[in-house]
């Protein structure tokens, strides 16, 4: 239910006018969000396997002392695995990729990518030019970000909904 109330708050959102495309992880939640934006909103809809959450499937579930120090890690040593988890400058670079592509297929278009935090770190520290931060995360889940691609800018920072 409290899902269900954030994607409803998240659709009312202001940044909704004038989005040519949604793009979404391929994972269950974020493609259900997508889905139900796409339908609610009459946007067109696409999946993007690249946009998926960092590969932490190693590791297996970690309660959430486990997962933060994990995370820590992640951002800590961006060129080395944590556990056999993908790596920070890895999954940034494979954002940051996904991203150039789905821009140049809209670069007169607004976007809107329904993704996840880690990988959504990666590629607001990308576009600030540093390093995968562990400072930058959001550390909440149901966070937006806007950014101008063409000018590589944050144009509103992490904002839960």
């Amino acid at each position: 239910k409290e899902g269900m109330e954030e994607a409803h708050r998240l659709l009312e959102l202001p940044f909704w006018n004038g989005v040519s495309y949604i793009y979404s992880s391929p994972e269950p939640k974020a493609q259900k969000l997508a889905e139900l934006a796409s339908s609610e909103l009459n946007i067109e809809h696409k999946v993007v396997n690249e946009l998926r959450e960092i590969d932490r499937l190693s590791t297996g579930f970690l309660d959430a002392e486990g997962y933060l120090k994990a995370v820590e890690e992640f951002y800590l040593h961006p060129a080395d695995s944590y556990k056999g988890w993908e790596t920070a400058n890895d999954a940034t670079l494979r954002i940051k990729t996904a991203i150039e592509i789905i821009m140049s297929e809209n670069s007169d278009k607004d976007v809107v990518v329904i993704g996840h935090g880690l990988i959504g770190t990666c590629l607001a520290c990308y576009v600030k030019g540093i390093d995968a931060s562990f400072n930058e995360d959001p550390k909440i889940a149901g966070c937006t970000m806007v950014i101008n691609w063409n000018s590589k800018k944050i144009v509103e920072d992490w904002e839960k909904y």
